[in-house]
C-alpha cells in the first residue's frame, strides 16, 4: 500500500476570492498544509525553501482560461534574524516565521489572467 498524508495535512486550498483589479481577473487564496513542517526544518535551517502554486483556470463548460504558477522562495537569514520572501515579481522581509507562514497561508493579489482574456457566457448574458 502507498504512504499517502490523510486529508487533513495534505495541502488544499480553502478559499479564493476573486475580484477584478487593474485590468485583471485577481485572487486571494486561503489555503492548508502548503507550509508543512519539513518547509519550517528547511528555513529554520537556514537553507531556501520553495513553494509553487500551480493553478488552472477552467469555465463552467469545461474550456481552459489558462495556467499557471507562483513560486514563492523563502529564507531566513541568520545573521539578521529576519525572513526573505521572493517571488517572480516583488521580494520583501518578514520579522518572523509566523509572518512567512501567514503569507503563504493566505496569499493576497494573484494575478490570475487579463480580463480582455476572458469571454462572456452568452447563455449568462
Amino acid at each position: 500500500s502507498s504512504a499517502r498524508a490523510d486529508d487533513e495535512k495534505r495541502p488544499a486550498i480553502l478559499e479564493i476570492d476573486l475580484y477584478i483589479e487593474a485590468g485583471h481577473l485577481t485572487g486571494d487564496i486561503t489555503t492548508r498544509g502548503v507550509f508543512s513542517e519539513r518547509i519550517i526544518g528547511t528555513v529554520q535551517s537556514g537553507l531556501p525553501s520553495v513553494v509553487e502554486l500551480f493553478y488552472h483556470l477552467m469555465e463552467s463548460d469545461g474550456g481552459t482560461l489558462t495556467n499557471g504558477v507562483e513560486t514563492f522562495s523563502l529564507g531566513y537569514d541568520v545573521w539578521e534574524d529576519v525572513y526573505p520572501v521572493s517571488s517572480q515579481d516583488s521580494s520583501l522581509v518578514l520579522p518572523s516565521l509566523e509572518a512567512m507562514r501567514s503569507m503563504i497561508e493566505k496569499l493576497e493579489g494573484i494575478l490570475l489572467l487579463p480580463i480582455d482574456g476572458m469571454q462572456p457566457n452568452p447563455r449568462h448574458v
